[in-house]
């Protein structure tokens, strides 16, 4: 039988703490952050100037700030063009990641160019614009 590592002991005695939960979703969060910067070539400076913050702030977010609020999630998805989608599930599960749109199927993560060629629900492009 293998023993288990010293994170996976750490992880298992704190699985149910709402504190170190919170703080693996800011993670999870960050890293698709900059997953989708990677991945449009968005360096920091230019998330900054879209966000009307300075780089020593986009790198504070960036390394998983721990008073990151919604509003700061929404606002960072909206900066990199993206939704923030937020689920609830059974524990156990996990869901999948897969995006569709006109006949196409993207998983994460998705560059710009991916979404060039792509029409956009006019309710959804009006909402974003008012």
């Amino acid at each position: 039988m293998e023993s288990k590592n010293w994170l996976q002991e750490k992880i298992e005695k704190f699985a149910d703490d709402p504190a170190f939960l919170t703080e693996m979703q800011i993670l999870k969060f960050t890293e698709a952050v900059v997953r989708n910067m990677e991945g449009n070539t968005i360096p920091r400076a230019e998330l900054a100037r879209r966000l009307g913050v300075s780089k020593a702030m986009v790198t504070k977010l960036l390394r998983g700030n721990p008073n990151m609020t919604m509003k700061t999630m929404v606002t960072l998805a909206h900066a990199l063009g993206c939704e923030l989608d937020v689920d609830i599930h059974p524990r156990g599960f996990r869901r999948p990641e897969l995006y569709i749109c006109e006949n196409k199927t993207y998983t994460e993560p998705v560059s710009a160019s991916d979404l060039s060629n792509v029409e956009r629900d006019p309710e959804v492009s009006n909402a974003a614009a008012a």
